[in-house]
């Protein structure tokens, strides 16, 4: 019976398809492929922007039609950005060659801000792991943190609950300037 079962398994084409994915899944390997598939949809983080498809295609709607509000940025070199742009709004980076999207984003905690940083990417990226060092600079203090850049395929109102830099609430007001540096690891 379990050999007649077998033979009737039924493949279909990946639910990603229609961002470019040619892969055929049966129903036992469905979800193992969909974790794994780099084709699974992105979404633009351009606020007001409902644009959806795979990571290429993302990065060239981002770099066509929102390339005036990104921040160009080069792989493990340092990049001062206004105070501002931590604060509970989206600030999105954009490589200068390869147009990986970076997204820096503000959280009011209880406690200061809560600042995340991620890349819009399938969660299976083949590109590495990615890292960052934020400095924060005052007139008396400089807090410099390290953390690990998650792929996300959409931003979120969300706070986060992991891999952020608490800024604490004395020293937001306070903060000249800001550097952040991302790299491949």
């Amino acid at each position: 019976m379990e050999k007649v079962i077998a033979s009737v398994r039924v493949s279909s084409l990946c639910p990603n398809a229609k961002y470019g994915c040619k892969e055929n899944v049966t129903q036992e390997t469905s979800s193992s492929h969909e974790e794994q598939c780099v084709f699974a949809p992105c979404y633009c983080p351009v606020g007001d922007c409902n644009y959806t498809g795979s990571h290429k295609d993302l990065k060239n709607h981002v770099n066509d039609e929102h390339k005036e509000g990104l921040i160009r940025f080069e792989w493990d070199t340092p990049l001062g950005i206004e105070p501002s742009g931590l604060s509970e709004k989206i600030t999105i980076l954009r490589e200068k060659i390869y147009g990986e999207l970076i997204v820096i984003r503000g959280f009011k905690g209880s406690d200061g801000m809560l600042v995340s940083v991620s890349c819009i990417a399938p969660l299976a990226t083949e590109k590495g792991r990615l890292s960052c060092s934020l400095e924060l600079r005052t007139s008396r203090n400089t807090l410099k943190h390290m953390l690990i850049v998650k792929a996300i395929q959409k931003t979120s109102e969300e706070q986060p609950k992991e891999d952020f830099v608490l800024i604490p609430s004395y020293m937001i007001r306070l903060i000249c300037s800001v550097e952040i540096c991302v790299s491949r690891t």
